[in-house]
């Protein structure tokens, strides 16, 4: 006797979360058409979410996703840096005029 797979057997893999072909399913369907179990699945897994949204991109738009991080902590980190020097010159330009006034 030959076992059928189901379709759910297809669609998620050992972990619980969707394979290719689950998450080839979901993007297939029409909006508000998905069959549910795979829907109400990428509500709650974040994973899933990430890879759904990972394969909808283009080739150029994941290479351009892929330096964007880089460049963004950069400038993060300057931000931060020049925040930290602007609180350090406030700080001190404040103990100087308390020090100031209580002379």
């Amino acid at each position: 006797m030959v076992s059928e797979e189901s379709e759910d057997d297809v669609a998620f893999d050992a972990r619980g979360c969707l394979t290719a072909a689950g998450l080839a399913a979901l993007s297939a369907a029409a909006p508000g058409c998905a069959p549910e179990d795979l829907a109400r699945h990428v509500a709650a897994c974040r994973s899933c979410q990430r890879r759904w949204f990972e394969a909808s991109l283009s080739a150029e738009e994941r290479a351009r996703r892929s330096k964007a991080p880089k460049a963004d902590a950069r400038a993060r980190f300057w931000r931060m840096v020049a925040f930290a020097l602007l609180a350090l010159v406030l700080a001190l330009g404040t103990l100087a005029t308390v020090r100031l006034v209580l002379r």
